[in-house]
């Protein structure tokens, strides 16, 4: 059966979503974004990634754990999980990630890297993120994550 971090999850979406249909706000924005809807993403941002944490969690006790471990540590420190030098492609790749987003923004197709029109280019952002995937990516044996529940 499903875990309680599950319906937890649900539960916590539903609330985030309610208020949204309830006042009409539930429109797509398309376009690059105003200064007023800066601060939206990222709180938007901000309370999916606190949902995320929740369904994950193997309890909801440690997500609570989890969640409350994050105001020990300064927000400018960097924890050194992997080693430092793992963060500045990381950073450059999440960077790309969000440049590729915004010029998608308001657009269902995938076709993104499809309209560069040098050759050269696009194949070059193909071999990069090959790259990228192939030095950085998890390539240990898990349990596929629905199977969990």
């Amino acid at each position: 059966g499903a875990n309680w971090t599950y319906v937890t999850w649900g539960l916590y979406h539903a609330l985030l979503f309610v208020p949204l249909i309830l006042l009409g706000r539930t429109k797509a924005y398309t376009g690059v974004a105003t200064w007023k809807q800066i601060p939206q993403i990222v709180l938007t941002f901000g309370l999916v990634t606190i949902g995320w944490v929740v369904f994950r969690a193997t309890s909801i006790i440690d997500a609570l754990n989890f969640m409350m471990s994050w105001g020990r540590h300064s927000l400018l420190s960097i924890p050194n999980l992997i080693g430092r030098w793992y963060y500045i492609p990381m950073s450059l790749s999440l960077i790309g990630l969000i440049v590729v987003e915004w010029y998608n923004r308001g657009n269902a197709e995938i076709e993104t890297f499809s309209k560069i029109k040098s050759k050269f280019v696009r194949w070059c952002v193909y071999l990069s993120l090959i790259a990228i995937i192939a030095i950085y990516g998890f390539y240990e044996s898990t349990q596929f994550i629905y199977f969990q529940f």
